[in-house]
């Protein structure tokens, strides 16, 4: 039910798209009564290295709720669920990814790499078809936001998608 799946942007004079602090993000969440679920992601990227040659990667930081509320399911392995969300140590690898820099082993599950010089662990792989936020995405990671982030309002750099309830229309979402 992809029509069910809409981005959600906050509106201030001079912005009619902006994205949310992550204190007003949590607080939408648990006020929006128009969606049955809601989850939050950024752009990123980081360099692997270790496995071939380094690589510069482009990555998408998301909440633990991002791949139920899209309904998939990564190939092998798991996506990232709330005990992650604390935890940058771990990546879900694209499927594209997996082919190039680890020859589509399904023992890479488990496997630590380094990720800006940071040991990380392989937790799992989205099948082909899986390009969200965007395209060229090669790893999800866990979109850490320390208590004191939730503080300064005007720190807009998360965006938002959610999933409408039955019966709700975007415009009665709106």
């Amino acid at each position: 039910e992809p029509d069910r799946l809409v981005a959600v942007w906050q509106s201030t004079p001079g912005y009619s798209r902006m994205e949310y602090s992550p204190g007003n993000y949590r607080d939408l969440k648990a006020m929006a009564r128009s969606f049955e679920g809601m989850a939050a992601h950024t752009g990123s990227a980081g360099n692997l290295v270790g496995v071939g040659e380094p690589r510069r990667l482009s990555l998408a930081s998301v909440t633990p709720d991002l791949m139920p509320l899209l309904r998939v399911r990564p190939l092998i392995g798991r996506t990232i669920t709330p005990e992650d969300s604390g935890n940058p140590r771990v990546i879900v690898l694209s499927y594209g990814l997996w082919q190039s820099q680890f020859g589509g082993d399904p023992g890479v599950i488990g496997t630590g790499v380094r990720l800006d010089d940071s040991p990380v662990t392989v937790i799992g792989v989205m099948p082909p078809s899986f390009l969200f936020p965007f395209r060229d995405v090669q790893g999800w990671r866990p979109l850490v936001m320390p208590e004191q982030m939730f503080l300064n309002r005007a720190d807009n750099y998360v965006e938002v998608v959610a999933r409408l309830r039955p019966g709700v229309t975007v415009q009665s979402a709106h």
